[in-house]
């Protein structure tokens, strides 16, 4: 937030400036910066507005108490997605995940047809725990569009798996905003949720209204 403000004022005072430098008044050239970024903000409100929802999905009793995560979101198109990547495939069809699940070719689910998020809790009810963000339209196409490429990719216990998922999702559609950032130092589902959590709180007053 402070960030953000001081960016707007810094953007006021360079068209300040500017007309100082250029024979004009300085107060009107920062009032009409002023307005400037007023009548941009409103514009991509109005334009693109947060109507929609995206989400960290957490079974926190998987994968022996480690946590599993998922994506979900409302889309643009009018469907919500689901996106989970779920470990290592059995390539040997032997009912064991190749590699002793630590790395191989990703298995993962990817569906795009339910109606709402509630009807994807209901499908999946192994989710315990969830926290939410409201985006835009664009913001929830990015979100998307990244939790589909991390999941399709090379499976890796440490550094691609299922909550590098959700955190690549979340990060994309945030990119843009330099308050708000996902780590990914832990590994660890349940641990990385808390992390989540603990941005939800924080940005909530700015992210979830």
């Amino acid at each position: 937030m402070i960030l953000k403000i001081l960016k707007n004022n810094f953007g006021e005072e360079r068209n300040g400036l500017s007309a100082e430098f250029t024979g004009g008044n300085f107060w009107q050239g920062a009032a009409t910066g002023l307005t400037v970024s007023w009548l941009n903000h409103t514009w991509h409100q109005h334009i693109d507005p947060k109507k929609y929802t995206i989400a960290a999905l957490a079974d926190t009793e998987g994968a022996n108490g480690a946590g599993h995560q998922a994506y979900a979101g409302d889309h643009p198109d009018g469907t919500t997605k689901y996106v989970s990547k779920d470990g290592v495939k059995d390539l040997n069809g032997d009912g064991k995940r190749d590699n002793g699940g630590v790395y191989g070719e990703s298995a993962y689910t990817i569906k795009g047809d339910f109606s709402s998020m509630q009807d994807v809790l209901n499908a999946y009810p192994e989710y315990d725990s969830y926290v939410t963000f409201k985006v835009t339209g664009s913001q929830a196409r990015m979100a998307y569009n990244a939790a589909v490429t991390s999941a399709k990719s090379y499976y890796l216990l440490v550094g691609a798996s299922c909550v590098d998922v959700v955190s690549v999702a979340l990060n994309a559609a945030f990119w843009k905003d330099p308050t708000i950032y996902f780590h990914r130092e832990s590994s660890i589902p349940n641990v990385r949720f808390i992390q989540y959590n603990e941005i939800y709180y924080f940005h909530s007053p700015t992210y979830n209204k």
